[in-house]
């Protein structure tokens, strides 16, 4: 998808694709995730395409240092003004930051690949970005977060995977064998969690769908 139809997307509030709380993977899984990351306690963690996730202000919270990247300036605005975090906000090259006073977490916004392609994140919490990405930018998205993570690194990704041919994205159908053929170069991978959840997002067999499996794999460069 263009840039133009995430923003048009915020601008309408239509962000159904966003939960109420924190992702139920991040609190069962995260604190292994973060716990095999290379560096000190403290973690320098990305979280690409974040809109207004609660995830933020909650990795924060546990003392991390936490960079969200979005498109949209208003859904960065919701991150903060949801989670009651007074923020200042300046320019830094291509980003406007939003930048929490009382927390160690900021959100960039902007285009995600002008991130500096280097090392500078010990953790990256994936919950759902790819699957937001067409097919023909997501081999450049993987490529682009390979660049930015330290070695020794973690991801943590959340995925969605059904028969495209029955609905057109977002989210994309991205599978674990997807994930793989883009990461299974730089990283060991294990998937921890997979499911067929079509029974309890209604929405989606609506949309024509008759099998829709959710999962969230933890992956660490080698």
């Amino acid at each position: 998808m263009e840039a133009s139809f995430w923003l048009s997307r915020w601008e309408q509030n239509k962000t159904g694709f966003h939960e109420a709380e924190v992702h139920e993977d991040l609190l069962k899984y995260g604190e292994r995730w973060l716990s095999l990351a290379s560096g000190g306690p403290k973690k320098d963690v990305l979280v690409p395409l974040c809109g207004k996730t609660k995830d933020l202000a909650h990795l924060a919270k546990l003392g991390h240092r936490v960079v969200g990247v979005e498109l949209s300036a208003k859904a960065a605005q919701a991150a903060f003004d949801e989670a009651k975090l007074p923020f200042t906000q300046e320019q830094q090259g291509p980003y406007q930051v939003f930048k929490a006073q009382d927390l160690d977490l900021e959100v960039r916004v902007g285009n995600f690949f002008k991130l500096p392609a280097k090392p500078s994140f010990d953790a990256v919490w994936d919950r759902a970005a790819m699957v937001a990405l067409d097919p023909d930018r997501r081999a450049r998205y993987a490529e682009h977060l390979i660049q930015v993570l330290r070695p020794g690194g973690t991801l943590l990704v959340n995925v969605m995977d059904y028969p495209q041919a029955q609905m057109s994205g977002p989210p994309h159908a991205v599978s674990v064998v997807d994930l793989a053929g883009y990461y299974e170069k730089s990283f060991s991978i294990e998937t921890l969690y997979e499911e067929d959840q079509i029974d309890r997002e209604p929405k989606f067999r609506e949309r024509g769908l008759d099998r829709f499996v959710v999962s969230t794999s933890l992956l660490r460069r080698v």
